[in-house]
């Protein structure tokens, strides 16, 4: 029993790993396919929030261009710290 444990250990640690890698991949071909377009995309949702405009309608056009660590860092950059309680 205790073999099977362990093997069963290894498979899932080595399961995570691969899908780990494989998901920095996914995000970095994602990044380099919109490369030409997520700059303007982040300063139209900056504008947008700094103007006080409909950020919701931006949000929904960034997705398709942006990751969301990019969209979460200039939402920061203009606005500090997101709080879910305001």
């Amino acid at each position: 029993m205790l073999a099977l444990v362990t093997v069963s250990s290894l498979c899932i640690r080595e399961s995570y790993h691969t899908s780990t890698s494989l998901v920095a991949a996914s995000l970095q071909a994602f990044h380099t396919l919109h490369a030409n377009q997520f700059p303007a995309m982040l300063k139209r949702l900056q504008q947008a929030v700094i103007e006080n405009k409909n950020v919701f309608e931006v949000l929904m056009d960034a997705v398709r261009v942006c990751s969301l660590g990019q969209i979460t860092h200039a939402l920061f950059e203009v606005g500090g710290q997101y709080r879910r309680n305001r």
